[in-house]
């Protein structure tokens, strides 16, 4: 017979949720300077190297906390699988919008498969000794290792072009993978009675709105700013 310890739902620890949610408007700020920039609006710094930790800044956010929610989910292959559609499903979309220059594996594909790699090796994944320090040292030396241009098309995924790959969001799973996999590993840590307890009254309800639609409002929010911004065009307004 199931104890009550057992049986009883964990709380949630919204300071997650609180975090996620600051980086998604932190994203869409982001992606607001970029659309101006692109769209030849004002000449801002896009690709310097204050807009790169910017950029860099959200991404790492999102994937350690990725992790940590992959850790914490009950449901670990649905939640990839969902996530592993939504980015195909951008890859569709930008490739309608534009198919010389659209997402071919992007932040959403980094993030599914990397879901779907702990899903599937999680018992292995959570026997690695010190994990937090071996997976964000592994993520660090990736990151500074420049990969190789290959001759084999399709390795993309792994870090490896060819000469005649472009995407306009490219997220491979190396070095990434390992920073969600830090994520994963910081979770046990977190769910400790005083920690836990911590996390859980501490946050912010606005931004824990964002951060639990985090995936929708990512889908959603660069064509309505893109279709904001041509039609203000489109009038001479800006």
């Amino acid at each position: 017979m199931p104890t009550k310890k057992s049986t009883e739902k964990k709380p949630r620890l919204n300071f997650i949720d609180t975090l996620r949610g600051f980086s998604v408007i932190s994203m869409i700020f982001y992606h607001l300077c970029f659309d101006i920039y692109d769209f030849g609006i004002y000449p801002l710094g896009i690709g310097t190297l204050p807009f790169e930790a910017w950029r860099m800044s959200i991404v790492t956010v999102f994937l350690t906390l990725s992790g940590i929610s992959q850790n914490l989910s009950r449901s670990r292959l649905r939640r990839a699988l969902i996530t592993i559609g939504a980015a195909y499903l951008v890859t569709a979309a930008t490739y309608l919008f534009d198919p010389h220059m659209y997402v071919v594996f992007g932040v959403l594909h980094c993030l599914g498969f990397s879901a779907l790699i702990y899903a599937v090796f999680k018992k292995y994944i959570d026997r690695v000794p010190f994990a937090p320090f071996v997976f964000m040292a592994a993520f660090i030396v990736l990151l500074i290792i420049k990969f190789p241009t290959v001759s084999v098309p399709h390795l993309y995924a792994f870090g490896l072009c060819d000469a005649a790959f472009t995407s306009s969001d490219y997220y491979p799973l190396l070095p990434n993978v390992f920073l969600f996999l830090f994520g994963t590993s910081l979770t046990p840590h977190l769910t400790g009675e005083k920690t836990s307890a911590f996390l859980t009254r501490t946050h912010v309800r606005p931004l824990d709105f964002a951060g639990r639609h985090a995936l929708i409002i990512y889908l959603l929010h660069q064509p309505v700013m893109v279709g904001i911004i041509t039609v203000l065009l489109d009038k001479g307004i800006i």
